[in-house]
């Protein structure tokens, strides 16, 4: 969390269980076995908030909301931040 208090930030996840995601906060992942990279744009106490690669008809216009935490193994490989 910390790279993201300067910009966004690149993260691998698992998204594997994601395909379903409509809204509200995810936390059904069944590992943290990393598969999709994706953007990490924001987080509070409750939820880290991704903005994904798969189109505004997908999850919240193209944004989900993660459980804070290791969900979806957010943690394991954290990667760059940059400006946009």
């Amino acid at each position: 969390m910390n790279g993201l208090y300067k910009a966004p930030m690149t993260v691998a996840v698992n998204a594997k269980d994601w395909r379903q995601y409509k809204s509200g906060i995810f936390d059904g992942c069944t590992s943290t076995e990393v598969n999709h990279d994706t953007y990490l744009i924001g987080a509070n106490q409750g939820y880290w908030r991704i903005k994904n690669s798969w189109g505004l008809r997908w999850g919240e216009y193209g944004y989900i909301r993660l459980k804070s935490g290791n969900t979806c193994g957010i943690c394991e490989k954290p990667g760059f931040s940059f400006k946009i």
